[in-house]
C-alpha cells in the first residue's frame, strides 16, 4: 500500500500568534485593554517562533501574572539562551514548568507514567494525586476540589489538552509528554519506553510506574517491577482500542509481595477472577482500582487496609458481594460500585463509614445494618447515588431516617424498585417511601425506575427543586397522573416511558401558564392507555407550551387521539412512531426549524398537518397504511430536503402528487423507496418525469409493481449509487442509459429484466460486433462505474458478458449470482487494460456437480 504524501505544517504568522497569545493570557483578542503589556507580549511571542504550543504554554503561564515586571522576567529568562541540544525541550515549555508552583510540579511530573497519545481520565488522575499526597487541603471534598483546581490550572497552561472523545478525557502533546519525563527522571517508569538495560539499573529509584497491557502477558515483563522496592504507584494502562488482557493470580501475588510500599494499585480491564489474600498486607495502600474485572468477591483480608481511601469496582458485572466488616475501613472515602448488576446487598453497618464521599450505589436489604436508614449518617456523600431494590423497604420511617434532603452534595440520584409487578407490591408503602425520599434542592439529575405507587409525590415538580435539568420516569406502571413538571424552570431533558396507567396529559402536567421554559428534549414512549393530550390550563389554551423544545419523540402510544402543540418553533427533530389513532384534523403545527422528521405507523392526517417545513433536511415515512402519495401542500415547502425514505407504505402509488413540485427539491441527494407494493412510478399523471438533479443515491427495493424508470435518469449527473432490487415487473433500463457518474450499480431479483443500462448490455439497435470504435463509445458511457452486482436476474440473456463486451474499463468489482445455464461461454480477461479474470473451468465444475446457483466474485488485479 502506497503511503500518503506527508503534509508540512507551516508556523503561525506573527499576527495570528499575537491573537492566540492575547486570548490565552488576557482572555481577549488583543491588547487594547492592557497596552502596557503589548510590547513585552510581542517580544515574548517572537521567541516562540510561530509554534502554537509554545505560544499557548507561555500565555497560560502569564495569565496569572499581571505586572509588566513579571512579564519582563519571563522575557529575559536565561532559558532562552540555552542550546536546544542541552535542554532537549522547547524553552517555552521549560519556562512554563519552572514557573509552576511546587505542588503543581509534583502533579505534572507524575504524568510521566503516561505513554504518548494516551487519553488521561481526569477523575482517575486526581484520585491518584490524592492517594500520593500531592493534593494539599483538608480531608474530604476540600481535597477533591483542590485536585480539580490543580488539573484545571494545568489545562489553562496548555499542559493538558481536551480530547475529542470525552469532556473528561485529556491528552498531552508529545513535547509536553517529553517534558514530564525529563523533569521526572528515573523516579517515573513506563513500560515499553524505558525497558533498556541501562534503565534496569535505575529500577530501584522508581517511585511511580505504569504497565502497558497487551493480550498475552508473559511473567517476564514484570521482572523489572520486582526490583522497584520503593514503588508507590503501580498503574496498568489500557488504550481504548486494546483487547481484554488476563493476569494469573500467581503473577499478581508475586508482584504485590515484592512491592510492600504501594499506595496506588490500578488493575482495571483485566480478566482477573480472584484477588490474592496477600493484598491485605499492603498497609500503605490508599487507592485500589479493580474496575471492569471478573471478580465475584474480594478477599476478607482487604478489611485490614486501614489506610485505604478509594475502592473502585465500577463495571464488575460478576461481583456478588462486598466483604464483611467493611466498616473497619475507617478512612474509606470513595466506593465506586456503579454498573454491578449481580451485587445482591451491602455489607452490614456501612453507615458507620461516615467519611464516605462517593457511594455510587446502595442496595437495600432487610437485615439490620443493610436497611435504607444506613444512609442516615453519610452526610458527606456527593456526586452520584443509585438506591436500588427499594421494594425491599419494610418501614416507611427508614426513608425518613435516610435523610436524603440533607445531602446537598448529591447531584445525580437514581431510585429503583423491582421491575416485577406480578408479585405483591404495596402501593401505599411505595408512595410513602418515595415521598419521604425527598432529595436536597441541589439535585440536577433524577431517575425513577419501576415505582409502584399510584401517584408521584408533591415534591417532584415543586418549585424548590428548580435545579433539576434531567428527569427520567421509567416503568412506573401504576401511576395514574403525572406531576406538575412544567414548573421545573431549569428542566432541559424529560423522558417518560412505560407509564402504563396514564390516560391524560394536560393541565396537571403543565402546572403553570408558562411551562417548560428550558425544556430541550421530550420523549413519551410505551404508554398504552394514554388517550388525551390537552394543551389547556383551566379554560385557556396555553400559547407556547415548549418555547425551546428541539427534540420530540412520541412512540408506542396506540390509543393517543390528541394533537401536537400548534407552535413548536424551535423543534429540530421530531419522531412519531406507532401512534395509529393520533389525528391532527383540523389543527396545523408550524415547524419552521425542523431538520429531521421520522413518521411511522401513524395516520397520514398528522403528516398533512405539519406545515412550514422549510428547514427539513431528512424525512422518513414508514408504515403509513393509507398514504397514496405525498400531497402538494406537504411537499411544497421542502426546499432543503436532502434525504427522503419511504418504506412499507402498502398503498403508495407515487411519490409526488404534483410533478411540478419536484423543482423545489433541488437539495435532494438520497432517495429510498422500500417495500411499497403498489408503487408504480415517481409522479402522478402521464408523461415522463425529471428527478431532482442533485440526487447521489437512489435505492428501489421490493417495489413489486414498478414497471419502468424515468427516461431522463441519464441527466442525473451527481448520481453515484443506484440500487434496483426485487422489482420483478421491471423489463429494462431506460433507452438513454444511466448517468456516467454512477460508481456502484446493484441490480437484483428483477426476474423479467431483459437488458441492462446502455453501455453494459446489447441493445436491439446495436450490433454485437462490427466497428470497434462504436464499441468503445458504448463502453465510455459508464466510464465511472467501479462496482457492478447482478443478483438472480434470470431473464437476462447469457450473452451479455460473453467475450467481455461492453464492460467499462473502470470496473474494479464484479459480483454475479446467476443460474448455471447462463455460464456457457469462454473465459476471458474483461475490461479495457485487462484485469477481471473469469475462470470458465470453475464454472464447468459447478455444472458437472449439478449446482444450479452460485456466487462469484472477481476483483481487478
Amino acid at each position: 500500500m502506497a503511503r500518503a504524501r506527508p503534509i508540512t505544517l507551516k508556523v503561525l504568522s506573527p499576527d495570528a500568534c499575537m491573537t492566540l497569545f492575547a486570548f490565552h493570557a488576557l482572555g481577549d483578542r488583543n491588547f487594547d485593554g492592557r497596552t502596557d503589556l503589548e510590547v513585552l507580549g510581542r517580544k515574548i511571542v517572537e521567541k516562540c517562533k510561530g509554534l502554537p504550543l509554545a505560544v499557548k504554554a507561555l500565555a497560560g503561564l502569564l495569565r496569572a501574572k499581571v505586572s509588566p515586571r513579571e512579564w519582563e522576567a519571563v522575557l529575559n529568562s536565561k532559558i532562552w539562551d540555552l542550546p536546544e541540544e542541552r535542554i532537549n525541550i522547547l524553552p517555552a515549555l521549560k519556562l512554563s514548568y519552572l514557573h509552576l508552583p511546587s505542588y503543581l510540579r509534583r502533579c505534572f511530573a507524575y504524568c510521566a507514567i503516561f505513554p504518548q497519545d494516551y487519553e488521561i481520565q481526569r477523575d482517575e488522575l486526581i484520585h491518584w494525586w490524592i492517594a500520593e499526597g500531592f493534593v494539599e487541603g483538608k480531608e474530604g471534598k476540600d481535597r477533591w476540589n483542590a485536585g480539580l483546581n490543580y488539573f484545571d490550572e494545568l489545562v489553562s497552561r496548555s499542559l493538558f489538552q481536551n480530547s475529542s472523545s470525552s469532556e473528561l478525557r485529556f491528552l498531552m502533546h508529545d513535547l509536553v509528554n517529553d517534558l514530564a519525563k525529563l523533569v521526572a527522571g528515573a523516579t517515573h517508569f513506563s513500560s515499553g519506553e524505558l525497558e533498556f538495560e541501562h534503565d534496569k539499573k535505575n529500577a530501584s529509584l522508581a517511585r511511580h510506574a505504569s504497565f502497558i497491557s497487551s493480550i498475552h502477558i508473559v511473567p517476564e515483563r514484570f521482572k523489572i517491577y520486582h526490583q522497584m522496592k520503593g514503588l508507590r504507584s503501580f498503574i496498568s494502562l489500557r488504550k481504548q482500542s486494546s483487547p481484554y488482557s488476563y493476569l494469573s493470580q500467581k503473577v499478581i501475588c508475586d508482584l504485590l509481595q515484592a512491592l510492600k510500599y504501594l499506595r496506588v494499585i490500578s488493575l482495571s480491564h483485566y480478566g482477573i477472577g480472584e484477588v490474592p489474600d496477600c493484598i491485605g498486607k499492603l498497609r500503605h495502600l490508599r487507592h485500589l482500582n479493580l474496575s471492569y474485572t471478573n471478580i465475584k468477591m474480594l478477599p476478607k483480608s482487604i478489611v485490614a487496609l486501614y489506610n485505604l481511601e478509594a475502592l473502585m469496582l465500577r463495571g464488575c458485572n460478576e461481583l456478588i458481594k462486598l466483604p464483611e466488616d467493611m466498616e473497619k475501613l475507617i478512612n474509606l472515602r470513595y466506593l465506586d460500585i456503579t454498573d454491578t448488576p449481580s451485587l445482591i446487598g451491602m455489607p452490614l453497618n456501612i453507615g458507620n463509614l461516615v467519611g464516605l464521599e462517593m457511594l455510587s450505589k446502595f442496595v437495600v436489604g432487610t437485615e439490620n445494618g443493610s436497611r435504607l436508614k444506613e444512609l442516615k449518617n453519610l452526610e458527606n456523600l456527593r456526586g452520584e447515588l443509585c438506591i436500588s431494590d427499594l421494594h425491599m423497604v419494610q418501614e416507611a420511617r427508614d426513608a425518613t431516617d435516610a435523610n436524603l434532603y440533607t445531602k446537598k452534595g448529591i447531584c445525580r440520584l437514581t431510585m429503583q424498585w423491582c421491575r416485577d409487578f406480578e408479585n405483591f407490591r404495596d402501593e401505599e408503602l411505595e408512595a410513602k417511601v418515595l415521598d419521604l425520599l425527598c432529595p436536597h434542592q441541589n439535585l440536577q439529575i433524577l431517575k425513577i425506575f419501576f415505582y409502584g405507587g399510584l401517584e408521584f409525590p408533591s415534591w417532584l415538580g415543586s418549585p424548590p427543586h428548580v435545579n433539576i435539568v434531567h428527569l427520567h420516569l421509567h416503568g412506573c406502571r401504576r401511576a395514574k397522573t403525572l406531576p406538575s413538571l412544567g414548573q421545573l424552570s431549569s428542566l432541559k431533558e424529560l423522558y417518560i416511558e412505560g407509564l402504563n396507567a396514564i390516560c391524560k396529559v394536560g393541565s396537571e402536567f403543565y402546572g403553570t401558564r408558562s411551562p417548560f421554559m428550558s425544556l430541550i428534549t421530550l420523549e413519551f414512549k410505551d404508554m398504552p392507555l394514554w388517550e388525551d393530550w390537552s394543551h389547556w390550563v383551566g379554560t385557556e389554551e396555553v400559547g407556547v407550551l415548549f418555547p425551546r423544545l428541539e427534540h420530540l419523540i412520541i412512540q408506542d402510544c396506540p390509543i393517543l387521539i390528541g394533537t401536537l402543540p400548534s407552535q413548536l418553533s424551535s423543534l429540530i427533530e421530531l419522531e412519531i412512531n406507532s401512534c395509529p389513532r393520533m389525528d391532527a384534523s383540523p389543527s396545523i403545527t408550524s415547524l419552521p426549524s425542523l431538520e429531521k422528521l421520522k413518521f411511522r405507523g401513524c395516520n397520514e392526517g398528522v403528516l398533512k398537518s405539519l406545515v412550514n417545513l422549510t428547514s427539513l433536511t431528512a424525512l422518513a415515512v414508514k408504515d403509513v397504511a393509507n398514504l397514496t402519495c405525498l400531497s402538494h401542500g406537504f411537499t411544497s415547502s421542502l426546499i432543503k430536503l436532502e434525504e427522503l425514505e419511504m418504506g412499507n407504505c402498502k398503498k403508495l402509488l407515487y411519490l409526488w402528487q404534483d410533478i411540478d413540485i419536484i423543482g423545489n427539491l433541488a437539495c435532494l441527494k438520497r432517495l429510498v423507496v422500500h417495500n411499497c407494493s403498489e408503487f408504480i412510478y415517481f409522479g402522478a399523471g402521464k408523461g415522463d418525469i425529471e428527478l431532482p438533479i442533485n440526487l447521489e443515491t437512489i435505492e428501489l427495493t421490493d417495489c413489486v409493481n414498478l414497471e419502468k424508470l424515468p427516461c431522463k435518469m441519464h441527466t442525473l449527473s451527481s448520481l453515484i449509487n443506484l440500487t434496483v432490487d426485487n422489482c420483478p415487473k421491471l423489463v429494462s433500463f431506460p433507452e438513454t442509459g444511466i448517468p456516467t457518474s454512477v460508481i456502484s450499480l446493484y441490480v437484483g431479483r428483477c426476474n423479467m429484466l431483459q437488458s441492462l443500462a446502455r453501455g453494459l448490455s446489447i441493445h436491439p439497435d446495436e450490433p454485437s460486433s462490427g466497428n470497434s470504435s462504436n464499441s468503445n463509445n458504448r463502453i465510455d458511457m459508464t466510464s465511472c462505474l467501479q462496482e457492478l452486482t447482478i443478483d438472480g436476474c434470470n431473464s437476462l440473456p447469457a450473452s451479455l458478458f460473453s467475450e467481455g463486451r461492453f464492460l467499462p474499463a473502470t470496473l474494479k468489482t464484479l459480483k454475479r449470482r446467476i443460474q448455471a445455464r447462463m455460464l456457457l461461454y469462454a473465459g476471458k480477461r474483461l475490461g479495457g487494460g485487462g484485469g477481471i479474470l473469469i475462470l470458465s473451468e470453475l464454472w464447468l465444475l459447478f455444472l458437472e456437480k449439478g449446482i444450479p446457483y452460485f456466487n462469484y466474485y472477481f476483483r481487478r488485479f
